[in-house]
């Protein structure tokens, strides 16, 4: 119980980083694309679009296997990174 308990908390460390960072690299983001006062669109619209596709994953969790799925999103945010 400890271990998948850790594994949770694990998860739900990457998900906040992921938004975290997302909040911190947007400004400079749009301030290439020339648009500084449109950082807040920007972080909205990232945050629409996670909350949107996570019913997707769910779905796929449900018709794959939930560890299937766990590996791919972490395999897929990770190249995404890079």
């Amino acid at each position: 119980m400890r271990i998948i308990f850790a594994n949770l908390l694990i998860l739900l460390l990457l998900a906040t980083l992921d938004t975290t960072l997302t909040g911190v690299i947007a400004p400079a983001l749009v301030a290439e694309l020339g648009g500084r006062q449109q950082v807040e669109l920007v972080v909205v619209a990232y945050a629409v679009a996670s909350t949107l596709i996570l019913p997707l994953w769910g779905r796929a969790g449900d018709l794959l296997g939930h560890k299937r799925m766990l590996l791919t999103a972490l395999a897929d945010n990770d190249r995404g990174a890079v």
